[in-house]
């Protein structure tokens, strides 16, 4: 059992504490676990027109997950991706790394009152961030609507640092009219927006796991992503990808045009979509997660 005791954060008499963050609760006798979601905010390189993170947000979180990283008995990490990250980046060696994944299969059955008729949409879910590639989205958009494609954007997700750009961009665009922007949405919503949806535009530039598009994948909605970071180890076979680099509007253009117009590919996308996501399931992590656990215990 976990006792907090005198309003202070400390695990007194637990066999395991495990941190859901990198940073550190003071504990007492027990073993340790620390899930790292991802080192993005290590990189240098960032988006299009400024890093991914404000510098002293990257700066505290990096010097957590450096304690982390030394502190910790085992580091707990989504993806095999991940793990490679920590172990270069960190000097975690491999025999203290254990993948644990996530699951997709949590989202309710969406609420068929709620399935009305509307324009055809893509749908993107995400932070809003230059992490998460909106612009350049919004460029391979714009040229589909210029060429006559009859679909709607609808963009959910929280403001993240340096949105103003992102929504300043949506509201300049000459697509404008296209695109609805929900910055808070519940699962229900997800669920209800993933039955409605031509296909979800996943355009993020780096991942630690990317659990939108495979929800979009379990309910049989069409995925385009960027080929990079964890994505193509977590998605599968299951996206219509665009490479990284100085075409990627292009390659996002092309994808979507194929997942929204092409029948063969939409199918596809479909099928492989689904049999992907249904490797990725709350009970499987779980297990891995109780299995890192009694390891220590």
């Amino acid at each position: 059992w976990l006792r907090l005791t005198g309003g202070a954060a400390r695990a007194v008499g637990a066999d395991v504490f495990h941190h859901t963050q990198p940073r550190r609760l003071p504990v007492q006798r027990a073993a340790t676990t620390t899930m790292i979601w991802d080192l993005l905010f290590l990189d240098e390189q960032g988006a299009p027109g400024g890093p991914w993170v404000a510098p002293d947000t990257a700066a505290a979180m990096a010097r957590s997950a450096r304690e982390a990283a030394r502190s910790s008995d085992l580091v707990l990490v989504p993806t095999a991706f991940v793990q490679g990250e920590v172990e270069r980046k960190l000097g975690v060696p491999r025999e203290r790394l254990r993948v644990v994944g996530l699951g997709a299969d949590h989202l309710p059955e969406p609420r068929l009152d709620e399935l009305i008729t509307r324009p055809p949409f893509v749908l993107t879910v995400g932070r809003i961030d230059p992490r998460k590639n909106h612009c350049q989205a919004l460029a391979a958009f714009e040229r589909l609507v210029a060429a006559g494609l009859p679909h709607h954007w609808v963009v959910v997700g929280p403001r993240g640092w340096r949105a103003e750009d992102v929504l300043a961009a949506f509201a300049n665009s000459p697509a404008r009219e296209r695109i609805t922007v929900e910055h808070t949405a519940s699962d229900q919503r997800v669920a209800d927006l993933l039955a409605m949806a031509s296909a979800c535009l996943f355009p993020s530039l780096g991942e630690g796991f990317g659990l939108p598009p495979v929800e979009a994948q379990r309910a049989g909605v069409p995925v385009v992503a960027v080929r990079t970071s964890c994505l193509p180890e977590v998605l599968g076979d299951g996206a219509a990808w665009a490479e990284p680099g100085p075409d990627v509007v292009e390659g996002l253009e092309a994808a979507l045009e194929r997942a929204l117009l092409d029948s063969a590919s939409r199918r596809a996308l479909t099928d492989s979509g689904r049999a992907n996501a249904a490797r990725h399931s709350w009970r499987a992590s779980a297990a891995a997660h109780l299995a890192a656990w009694r390891e220590l215990s």
